[in-house]
């Protein structure tokens, strides 16, 4: 759940609510069909086309960024594209937390 406006939200400023959007998120997760997925992030696509909740101001390609694999591997990439190469914290990149690997 969000906070009600005026009080602080750490997630979801614009406290944007899309059930249809919710129920896609939650089972991405649990889908491991790469064509299943495709089809679910181009729905999820289409819903953020529509509903356009914020205003992205800030272009990152798929290589912008960077990972340190002195500790961890396994981390998405342009050869291991299974989440977007994203902070992995937030949104569809907290995927590679369950993927990312220890060092051996």
């Amino acid at each position: 759940d969000v906070p009600p406006i005026g009080q602080l939200a750490f997630r979801n400023w614009g406290r944007y609510k899309n059930a249809h959007a919710d129920e896609i998120l939650e089972k991405i997760p649990t889908i491991t069909d790469p064509s299943e997925l495709k089809s679910l992030y181009k729905e999820l696509d289409g819903i953020y086309m529509k509903d356009i909740p914020i205003i992205v101001l800030e272009y990152r390609p798929w290589l912008f960024y960077e990972y340190n694999t002195s500790h961890w591997t396994n981390f998405p990439n342009e050869d291991n594209p299974y989440a977007p190469p994203q902070i992995c914290t937030d949104g569809a990149g907290i995927r590679a937390l369950y993927k990312i690997e220890p060092v051996k």
